[in-house]
């Protein structure tokens, strides 16, 4: 009795069990990683945590490991699209440098990558070339940065194709061989040739008698061009205007707001 520890008795009163061993103290502490207390005095082995039981439960489920590996399968077969096809509506900025407010009023393609479907993850890619905001169209959306370059570069002849609504009567010989010549654009002292190419027109019948529209389409190099002055200095106002090719890409029958993937061909 008189070896018993003095305060022996008041943790027995309290219930709060046995109390530590002094051979703790001579050993350095307590052991926070003691654990449980095994037969014989032996330690019992370290309880796993519950990421490594998890783990540990998947490396031994067999169905576990079937789902992982097609998993990585699919993710190492099916990579991420090259380049994706999406018809810019009006209205909108088409840039992803809007600002402030045109973020707050969602008016710039910041619109289209918060729209994307789960399948397109624009936030890893970057659209090639500007547009007006009143145009609609194809714009096009890559994720290297060689690629846009090749394709935004006027020098890499990458044409690009505008459908117009045009105020009057368009003479096709005389519209195409200006074009092709080159219609003088710029600052007096500072023109230089505008050069494109008219690809067809039609007359719109549903246009009245008095005021005639015409529907053009013509080709410039480069995705920043707008054909908009030069149809104005050759006398033809554009009521309207929609990319529908760029390059080997076309807008085919994509509908305002809409993205796909671009084909294996283009």
């Amino acid at each position: 009795g008189e070896g018993r520890h003095p305060h022996h008795g008041q943790v027995a009163a309290r219930g709060g069990g046995a109390l530590p061993d002094p051979r703790h103290h001579a050993e350095g502490g307590h052991r926070r990683d003691a654990g449980p207390a095994a037969p014989h005095g032996r330690r019992a082995p370290k309880q796993r945590g519950r990421n490594e039981a998890a783990s540990a439960a998947a490396e031994g489920e067999p169905g576990e490991q079937r789902r992982g590996a097609d998993a990585r399968a699919f993710i190492e077969t099916v990579p991420p699209p090259l380049v994706i096809k999406y018809h810019k509506p009006a209205g909108m900025m088409g840039s992803l440098k809007g600002g402030k407010r045109a973020l707050w009023l969602r008016d710039d393609l910041r619109l289209a990558v918060y729209q994307a479907p789960d399948r397109f993850e624009l936030d890893i890619y970057h659209p090639v070339g500007i547009m007006e905001a009143d145009d609609t169209g194809l714009i096009l959306w890559s994720r290297l940065s060689d690629v846009t370059e090749r394709l935004d570069q006027p020098g890499r002849g990458a044409v690009c194709e505008w459908e117009a609504i045009v105020s009057g009567d368009v003479d096709d010989e005389g519209v195409r061989q200006r074009l092709r010549r080159g219609v003088p654009m710029g600052e007096p002292g500072f023109k230089r040739p505008f050069v494109a190419d008219l690809r067809r027109s039609e007359v719109i019948e549903e246009s009245s008698f008095q005021d005639p529209r015409s529907r053009v389409v013509v080709a410039v190099a480069g995705s920043q061009t707008s054909i908009r002055p030069v149809m104005q200095e050759i006398g033809h106002g554009v009521c309207s205007m929609k990319r529908i090719q760029f390059g080997a890409f076309s807008l085919g029958d994509l509908k305002e707001g809409e993205m796909v993937e671009a084909t294996a061909d283009e």
